[in-house]
């Protein structure tokens, strides 16, 4: 048999409903919400579109955009591990979110560390703990103040991370994407930002190891604070950080404008923007790779 023929044989025996779930599930990464599996199903049955019509206005839409920007971060930090390449100077689509920069930022920078700490898993996009997965390290442990969610492959624990359970140097590596901004955010109390903040960054650096490090991105731009969440200047974080005993070995700031997403010095007034940061234990380590890597962008 043709074997052209065959895949057509194949998909013809998928009704239209389970032509419609195989549809989302490889185009999207999700499942059709009730809505759009009826409409879905409906415009199919009466002969509205074909089937290779529906794939085109689901590539075509805002959600395949994301889908796709967030598979193609998974890759270019997968490609970078490989070749011990550190991204910087990323871009990304005016309408991505923030995750399309902050995925690949942090996942590229994993050096192959055994114990490895997440904080803020259970809102994570699916995309990123599929990345940590990715990471294959011996011991991955997820945190959140909710939860506990079950992720295969993840240990998870709910706790608070201004008052982590784990023993000192427990950790080689923490992963804090977006998180630390909403520390203590149940029962937040409007004024205590900061606090909540730095005892957050003590609690990491206590169990961590004396090599460990910190992968992290934060809201920058104009000081707010929200009760649940608080956003700093990046220069003010840096200081947060300091004072938290860490060293800063390398940050960088994405600013959106309706040009896309960009690495800029400084956000404008107004401009959404993120800092991505490698933090150390060891202030001098920090310092040695800051030293280097000021170097080779001088070269």
């Amino acid at each position: 048999m043709d074997p052209r023929l065959a895949v057509h044989l194949r998909l013809a025996e998928l009704d239209d409903a389970r032509y419609v779930e195989w549809l989302f599930r490889v185009a999207l990464h999700r499942e059709p919400d009730e809505e759009a599996r009826h409409d879905a199903v409906l415009r199919l049955q009466e002969r509205r579109v074909s089937r290779s019509a529906l794939l085109a206005e689901l590539v075509a839409g805002d959600d395949f955009a994301e889908t796709r920007g967030l598979d193609d971060a998974l890759a270019v930090a997968a490609r970078a591990r490989r070749t011990g390449e550190r991204l910087r100077a990323l871009t990304a689509p005016s309408a991505a979110g923030a995750h399309a920069l902050e995925l690949p930022w942090v996942l590229s920078r994993y050096h192959e560390e055994e114990h490895v700490l997440d904080v803020g898993y259970v809102a994570a996009e699916p995309a990123y703990l599929l990345g940590l997965l990715e990471l294959r390290a011996d011991r991955l442990v997820g945190i959140d103040v909710t939860g506990p969610i079950d992720v295969p492959g993840i240990e998870t624990v709910r706790a608070d991370i201004r008052s982590l359970p784990f023993r000192n140097e427990t950790f080689d590596l923490a992963l804090c994407v977006s998180a630390l901004d909403h520390a203590g955010k149940e029962g937040a109390v409007p004024g205590l930002g900061r606090g909540r903040v730095e005892r957050g960054l003590r609690e990491l650096r206590r169990v961590l190891t004396e090599r460990g490090r910190v992968l992290i991105s934060v809201p920058a731009g104009t000081e707010e604070e929200h009760g649940w969440s608080v956003q700093h200047e990046p220069g003010r974080w840096c200081e947060l950080f300091t004072h938290a005993g860490f060293g800063v070995a390398e940050h960088e700031v994405y600013a959106r404008s309706q040009d896309g997403w960009r690495a800029v010095e400084e956000p404008a007034p107004g401009e959404a923007a993120i800092l991505c940061a490698e933090l150390h234990v060891d202030p001098e380590a920090a310092r040695s790779l800051r030293e280097r890597l000021r170097g080779l962008t001088h070269r």
